[in-house]
């Protein structure tokens, strides 16, 4: 026979975790003291696929509870569960309901986003985790929609979240709202660089190309002017560039012997 499913419908703008039990969310059985992630509500029952007993274990088995007996779990048992997971390398999908196994390891610069059992908490660009094992971002994009952006960024002890690859969803709001604080991400120098509005106030700068030609070019703030800068082919004076030049010549010439004139080093150069 098929179970009728529970729908309690809720108030528009309300929160689960305050308005009842729901499938993909955690709740707390309160007269065993148990509490796990719900996988279905039906027929007055919650189905929890895993769930922490009373003695602290995570327990990966099914079973069904009344759901007189349940409440929606607190924050501090969500933190609990969220340090089991990651202690057995699991991650928790809320849309499909099911327990995951969950290998990724963010590096230093990656987007990812950031969650307590697949709750919303933050996206950002990941860093490192300290030697206080705190998960340190370079800018994190808040649920609430507010940008910290100062590139030492501390959310938190790192085993209180799930960390996930980023979306393309996601991925756009993090860049649009870095976009709307005027700031460029430099992946290559991991830093963040304040984007000029005004075109007016673009400057020029030197650098030399796969020749060793001097070319004289305008910064528009495009992936090719910050590799450039990251790598350090980037000069504000005419005459700092060929200082440059003629080192990597001499160098040249060291193995090679003469292979140009300056005559010829110099043309191409951009006025």
């Amino acid at each position: 026979m098929k179970s009728n499913v529970n729908q309690k419908k809720q108030p528009e703008g309300s929160d689960p975790s305050v308005s009842g039990i729901r499938k993909g969310l955690a709740a707390a059985n309160m007269k065993t003291g148990e509490f796990g992630m719900v996988s279905r509500v039906e027929n007055d029952c919650v189905v929890m696929p895993i769930r922490c007993t009373v003695d602290g274990t995570l327990c990966q088995e099914e079973v069904v509870m009344p759901e007189s007996d349940c409440r929606p779990a607190s924050s501090e048992q969500k933190t609990v569960l969220q340090r089991l997971f990651n202690g057995r390398r699991l991650c928790w999908d809320p849309r499909k309901a099911l327990v995951k196994v969950n290998d990724f390891q963010p590096a230093d610069g990656e987007r990812i986003r950031v969650s307590v059992l697949g709750e919303p908490v933050a996206t950002g660009i990941f860093r490192h985790v300290d030697d206080q094992s705190r998960a340190v971002f370079y800018c994190l994009l808040m649920k609430n929609g507010s940008l910290r952006c100062n590139a030492s960024e501390i959310l938190g002890a790192a085993d209180d979240y799930q960390f996930q690859p980023i979306g393309s969803t996601a991925r756009n709001k993090l860049s649009k709202a870095m976009e709307a604080a005027h700031v460029v991400w430099n992946g290559h120098l991991r830093c963040f660089e304040r984007k000029n509005v005004s075109p007016g106030r673009r400057e020029f700068y030197y650098y030399l190309d796969e020749y060793l030609q001097i070319h004289r070019v305008q910064d528009t703030y495009k992936p090719r002017d910050r590799k450039r800068k990251a790598a350090g082919n980037y000069f504000a004076t005419a005459e700092e560039v060929r200082g440059v030049q003629d080192c990597y010549l001499a160098i040249l010439r060291l193995h090679h012997g003469t292979i140009c004139g300056k005559e010829d080093r110099m043309k191409g150069q951009d006025e």
